[in-house]
């Protein structure tokens, strides 16, 4: 028998008021916001080369491409600290972004007055970022338009193709006759900024080399990018190559670390760029003999340092 309307009204509410809950819950569940720690790339003050910063991104759409592009290409536009520009312009926008793995391709308009002279690193920028943060994604196909919604043809870059990571790394360009072997090594920007990676040739030396690329490393910045680069090491400080124990790589210091930001830097460069090579899994510090005392930021020197997660940490939180 069927209960009474008086009963039936009330217990029909309650399932609506459960459908509608559920679907409620389960539409925020789907739209929640995402929380990724990202590494996004910039540019130095004078623009000339990239800079990778590890920063928190909040995306409220995350299993939608198209709005997590836009997210993404927001946060581009906005430097994380006023030591970098952002290589994406204030007035550029980004008008479609589409995803089919593992390619982006994604249409810029840039204003009419701000022509191509800062494609490879507006290029560069996005093809890091995008490709460092997408999972499965590999390369951008990357149309620029202007005002006018025409095609802004390429003067540094073939723009025809699609563009993958590994063309926009800071390079040092290569002397005629050089080593064909090459290490990522990790200087700072001016007045002891960020870190920034320049890929450059190992010339000479003892033919070892991870022990190359520390001297290089300690020597500074080639002469083409000594005007917004500088050395890690901080000033009065004598570091040599010691030995690789095994695979972890050994380096001697005349004085103890000061505790600052300066040796923080010089002891996560170290570590950057020699863990680069597969037989170097960490580095160890040592003085007079034995360990190294103390701390250098996170980093604990009495015991062989990993390769860190990221060499710049954004110094604000953003949306």
């Amino acid at each position: 028998m069927s209960p009474p309307i008086s009963r039936a009204i009330p217990l029909a509410v309650a399932a609506l008021v459960l459908l509608a809950g559920g679907t409620g819950g389960a539409w925020w569940y789907a739209h929640r916001p995402v929380h990724q720690h990202l590494s996004l790339y910039y540019a130095d003050p004078q623009g000339r080369v990239l800079v990778p910063v590890e920063q928190d991104v909040d995306f409220e759409r995350p299993d939608a491409p198209g709005p997590w592009a836009q997210a993404l290409f927001q946060k581009l536009a906005t430097a994380p600290q006023a030591s970098l520009i952002p290589a994406v312009g204030s007035r550029m926008t980004l008008v479609d972004a589409a995803w089919s793995p593992p390619q982006w391709t994604l249409t810029v308009k840039l204003p009419s007055t701000s022509g191509t002279t800062t494609e490879t690193i507006l290029a560069g920028a996005l093809v890091r970022s995008y490709v460092d943060s997408y999972p499965g994604a590999k390369k951008v196909r990357l149309h620029l338009v202007g005002d006018d919604n025409k095609p802004f043809a390429g003067q540094h870059l073939d723009l025809s193709e699609a563009l993958t990571p590994a063309e926009f790394a800071n390079q040092s360009e290569a002397a005629p006759g050089a080593s064909s072997v090459s290490a990522t090594l990790w200087w700072q920007t001016k007045g002891g900024g960020e870190l920034v990676p320049v890929k450059l040739p190992l010339t000479g030396g003892s033919g070892i080399p991870p022990r190359d690329a520390f001297e290089k490393l300690l020597a500074g910045p080639p002469a083409q990018a000594a005007t917004f680069l500088e050395p890690v090491a901080p000033k009065g400080l004598v570091a040599k190559w010691a030995k690789l124990d095994g695979d972890v790589a050994q380096i001697d210091l005349d004085a103890d670390l000061p505790k600052d930001a300066a040796a923080e830097r010089f002891v996560k460069a170290t570590v950057l760029t020699l863990t680069e090579f597969p037989t170097v899994k960490a580095v160890r510090f040592w003085r007079h003999d034995a360990p190294a005392a103390g701390t250098a930021g996170p980093f604990d020197l009495s015991k062989p340092i990993a390769r860190p997660a990221g060499a710049n940490t954004a110094s604000t939180k953003g949306p």
